[in-house]
This record gives structure tokens, sequence and C-alpha cells, in this order.
């Protein structure tokens, strides 16, 4: 089995976005990893060194080349995800069973053409993104137009995926009631994001490491889980 994870997050940068995009692709790899080919799909320059990232990830590294104009026209016509092209080009091969769109701003057009070639498709989304964009945009023109083509996006990730996956329960109950959607049929699930590696809880007297491995996170009672490999199947197989 081959599984395709595609992010428009620089995952060798840093923020929430690129630290929760890092814990989904881990935690895809160590679910998957030891029965499957696991590739991602991330803006990340080729003489760029990622971290983080397990080692038996196959990082597909690609840089956005397009022009000034091109990148106005993708803009106009609601193409937010830089590497579209090269995503497109991916899935078109038809070689993968699973494809993963982390953030559903990245799905933009590509969740038909990954159906279409065989697969089944897993949307993360970080946020309500119609809100995120709204709050996160100060021209009023051009937060119209990333406000009406990222709903288009999110409501087309959310009606078409196979499986929806949200980090809190007030982003799946937005889309459920933006998007008039019964969730017994859309399979939207909260996974929540949690920490993949050894770290330390501050305390007043001492620092407490705690260790633990991937597995353990994600049923830990500090992080909301991420779905159990069995519980993927049941929505992703045939």
């Amino acid at each position: 089995m081959k599984i395709l994870v595609i992010t428009l997050h620089y995952l060798n940068g840093v923020g929430g976005g690129v630290f929760a995009s890092t814990a989904y692709t881990n935690a895809i790899y160590a679910i998957y990893g030891n029965t499957a080919e696991v590739s991602l799909l991330s803006p990340i320059s080729v003489d760029s060194h990622v971290e983080n990232i397990s080692d038996g990830v196959r990082i597909i590294k690609s840089q956005d080349t397009r022009s000034f104009p091109t990148k106005l026209l993708d803009f106009c016509i609601g193409n937010n995800y830089k590497l579209y092209r090269i995503a497109k080009e991916e899935i078109a091969t038809g070689k993968y069973d699973i494809v993963f769109f982390d953030n559903s701003r990245s799905s933009f057009r590509l969740i038909s053409l990954a159906k279409k070639n065989g697969a089944k498709v897993i949307t993360i989304h970080h946020n309500f993104e119609k809100e995120y964009v709204r709050d996160n945009n100060t021209n009023p023109i051009l937060k119209s137009i990333s406000i009406f083509w990222t709903k288009c996006c999110e409501k087309n990730a959310v009606r078409q995926s196979n499986l929806n996956l949200t980090l809190t329960p007030e982003d799946k109950n937005l889309l459920i009631n933006q998007y008039s959607i019964r969730e017994s049929t859309n399979n939207i699930y909260v996974t929540g994001v949690f920490q993949s590696k050894d770290f330390s809880l501050p305390n007043i007297n001492k620092s407490i490491t705690i260790k633990k491995n991937i597995r353990d996170w994600l049923h830990s009672i500090f992080y909301i889980s991420f779905l159990s490999r069995k519980d993927m199947d049941h929505y992703v197989q045939p």
C-alpha cells in the first residue's frame, strides 16, 4: 500500500500549523509505516534539511516556481495551494491507495482526481478555515476573494472526503453546521493534536520528563487521540 500526505506548510519552518502537520505526518507513519510506503509532498526546497519527520517517510521536496502573474491568476481562481500542479501530477500516477490532505486548502480540485485514480481521501482540518482566513486578512478585497475560495475548498473537502479529521470539537460542529451535513454520513471525527517525541513539562520545583512513543501519545490522557489503525481502515478500505 502507498500513502501520500499533501501539506501546504513548510515543514522546515516554525509555527503552530507546522508543528501540527509534523505531528500528523509522524502519526500517519507510526500507524502505517510497517505495511505501507508513506510519501510527503511539502513546499521544501531541494537543498533544505527537514528535521522532526520520521526517517522512513519519503519526502518529495518541491519548490514554488510560479511567476508573479501566475500566482496572481491562481489566487483569483482559488488556487491557494502553491504545489497544486506538482500534486496533480503525483496523484495522477494512480499509485496511491490513500491521500491525506493536510488542510482543506491543499485539496484544491484534487479530491475528485484522487478518487478517480482509485485512492481513498482523508482531510485533516486545522481550523474552521473560513473563519481563520477572515480573521487573518486585513485587505477587504483580498479577504473577500480568499473567503469565497476557502469556503469552496472546505465545503468540497468535508462533503467529498472519505474521512474528515478536526483538531477540536468546535471545528467539527462548525463544519457540520456551516455546510449542512449529517455527521453520520460524512465521517467527521475529532483527533486533536499531540506531541510525538519526548518533552519536558515545567514544574515549580523540577522538570518532569515524560517519555512515551508515538503510539502511547495517540491515546494519552493529555491529548485527544488520533484514530487507531483499525478505525482508519474501517473508513478507507474498499
